[in-house]
């Protein structure tokens, strides 16, 4: 068995092409092995050998060769509406697509409203997760007391904070923990 992940992101949208994504999984297969997988090291010996870039069919020909020497796969790709839309998402859809007639088992998550990925996945099983009100109070209010400067913000402050967030969350907690996360590196 293995498994696989992938997660894209919105500041690396340069980087995360089809092709390095799925060179990203076949080099995670292979360190989930003793030896190296024989259509990986046909590849390399291919790449060395032509000494330019690895073309996305050649990569996705190898992942699926390489299928073949596990009993089970598991491949996650978290957050694949931060895919680049303009110049990779297409491409990488193309990819999920194609990876439907195999024994990989492909857990994706995205926000639901890209047309491009809604269409794409739609004979795929759907699970919408969203964040009630008070999952997002409570993140909140334990998000203000991890601060420890908590004599700054007294308790008629902390719950004006926290109503006026979560009344406009609105059960978009992803968005809000990105906007938390990076106001945390930006403080």
């Amino acid at each position: 068995m293995a498994i696989t992940f992938f997660y894209f992101d919105y500041n690396d949208q340069d980087y995360q092409s089809p092709a390095n994504v799925v060179a990203s999984i076949l080099k995670q297969l292979a360190s989930q092995m003793s030896t190296l997988p024989l259509p990986i090291a046909e590849l390399h010996e291919r790449f060395e050998k032509r000494r330019d870039q690895l073309q996305l069919q050649d990569l996705e020909t190898t992942l699926l060769l390489t299928f073949r020497e596990f009993r089970q796969i598991f491949i996650i790709i978290d957050a694949l509406d931060e895919c680049d839309a303009k110049q990779h998402r297409k491409s990488f859809l193309k990819v999920l697509k194609d990876l439907e007639n195999t024994s990989a088992k492909v857990f994706v998550t995205s926000r639901p409203h890209p047309d491009d990925i809604k269409q794409a996945l739609c004979a795929s099983p759907r699970i919408t997760v969203e964040a009630g009100d008070s999952d997002i109070r409570k993140y909140l209010a334990h998000k203000i007391g991890e601060d420890g400067d908590t004599d700054l913000i007294d308790e008629p402050l902390k719950e004006e904070i926290v109503t006026n967030i979560a009344n406009r969350a609105q059960g978009m907690l992803v968005d809000l923990l990105r906007a938390i996360a990076i106001s945390d590196h930006v403080v």
